[in-house]
């Protein structure tokens, strides 16, 4: 559920660079040479938190308290969703919304 004055759009996955950005502000030495976070610049009204709404089937109520493995997928050649890169690795979900558009700034 998006946090109010924002909508909700779905899950995307990020790679560990994007990641450790969103959660340090530094991704540290191991980063690749995509900036971080550049298809979906924060400043431009996206907001990103940590895990997933998205869940495998199987998945009980019990199992995503204690942690399920929906939140991250140990190697993909999937695209990041945060920066682009294609380098294979880890990718991380994460809530995506987008800040609503006051009448009064139109």
């Amino acid at each position: 559920m998006a946090p109010t004055g924002y909508t909700d759009h779905g899950t995307i996955r990020v790679c560990t660079c994007c990641m450790l950005t969103h959660a340090n502000a530094e991704c540290g030495d191991d980063c690749h040479d995509a900036e971080p976070w550049s298809v979906l610049p924060m400043s431009a009204g996206w907001e990103a938190a940590m895990g997933t709404d998205e869940h495998d089937a199987e998945c009980t109520e019990g199992d995503r308290e204690e942690g399920c493995g929906c939140e991250s997928m140990e190697f993909s050649w999937s695209a990041c969703d945060g920066c682009g890169t294609s380098l294979g690795g880890s990718r991380f979900a994460f809530v995506l919304w987008r800040r609503i558009a006051s009448s009064a700034s139109l």
